[in-house]
């Protein structure tokens, strides 16, 4: 009843490319596999660009091996899949110097921001993708709307059976269309180990990390349920408007102080705090904001902040923060520094 979508041949695409280019480094190919390659890359004209790509992806993750970021040992559950991709990638001899260049940098990017393997791969390849301080909206193939956060990305997985949105990174806003006849589906959001099934709503999640999120309802109902038991709490719950509510495997989902439209205020165009600690004022304002933000000033961490800043004005936010703090700050390339 409904065909494989855009979404849908993109990401089928992406992972041929990918299996081709581990192939690759992994050596010589046979007579047979070759003439296998020749047949894929002939069939569309873009196999080919897909499969450059896919080079410079996995190049970055063999960088990976030796970035002192990602070298901390860890767990086993999390640790074979990436080995398997870092063992499989010990040469990046076959990349041109251009493309080679370009997937250091990105290491270097990714190690300033101290994140682990796993989560570089899957923002590259996602359907969505925002850049730091950039706001876009997206209308989806059943005319659901998004409006995707700063250094945000998502994947679209819908089937026969649900229009399936995974937030990779940051966070967005959903205004799903509406289930009925037309349209018996349901809508359903899954980030950070939940999963959120819109019950005719308009609602905001954010990905913290990899095992925390949040979500505000802004209209109507949202079930928030996680994808197994947590070690503490409760698994479930149903928000209505106005609600808010946080996740993860650790603590379960608990209600959330947050109202929804404060912490969706960014789709507005503005961040709102209500005395939350100087030091989370600051990542957050990091989130919308380019280069990292480095309070020196440890006493000052904690003194409570109420304001309200315009995303397109956050130096003269910083600005306004080291006024009433008397703090200064040193503006380094890529590093703002307030002491």
């Amino acid at each position: 009843m409904y065909p494989l979508n855009r979404f849908g041949r993109q990401r089928r695409l992406r992972r041929q490319a990918s299996r081709w280019a581990v192939r690759l480094e992994a050596g010589a190919l046979a007579p047979a596999e070759q003439r296998r390659l020749d047949r894929w890359l002939a069939r569309d004209a873009r196999h080919g660009p897909a499969l450059a790509d896919a080079e410079m992806v996995w190049a970055l993750a063999g960088a990976c091996r030796d970035a002192a970021v990602c070298a901390q040992p860890a767990s086993r559950s999390g640790r074979d899949p990436w080995r398997a991709c870092v063992a499989s990638w010990r040469r990046a001899g076959r990349l041109l110097p251009s493309r080679r260049a370009l997937a250091l940098t990105a290491l270097a990017l990714v190690a300033a921001g101290a994140v682990n393997g796993p989560d570089i791969v899957a923002p590259w390849l996602a359907d969505y993708r925002s850049g730091v301080g950039e706001v876009r909206s997206f209308v989806l193939p059943d005319g659901s709307l998004v409006l995707l956060g700063s250094n945000s990305a998502l994947d679209v997985e819908y089937d026969a059976m649900a229009r399936r949105v995974r937030l990779l990174r940051g966070e967005a806003v959903f205004s799903p269309a509406p289930t009925g006849a037309a349209e018996p589906r349901r809508f359903v959001v899954t980030s950070a180990g939940a999963s959120m099934t819109a019950l005719g709503t308009r609602y905001a999640v954010r990905r913290q990390d990899a095992g925390h999120g949040w979500v505000g309802v802004l209209q109507h109902r949202v079930d928030l349920a996680l994808d197994r038991p947590p070690s503490s709490g409760e698994a479930s719950l149903t928000l209505g408007s106005g609600d808010s509510a946080t996740f993860s495997h650790a603590g379960g989902v608990a209600r959330s102080a947050v109202a929804p439209a404060r912490g969706a205020a960014w789709a507005d165009g503005y961040l709102i705090f209500e005395g939350e600690p100087l030091e989370q004022v600051l990542q957050r304002i990091g989130d919308f904001r380019p280069g990292r933000l480095i309070l020196a000033n440890r006493a000052a961490a904690r003194r409570p902040v109420n304001a309200l800043f315009h995303l397109d004005n956050l130096d003269g936010a910083l600005a306004t923060l080291c006024g009433e703090m008397q703090l200064a700050q040193l503006r380094l390339p890529g590093v703002t520094v307030l002491y």
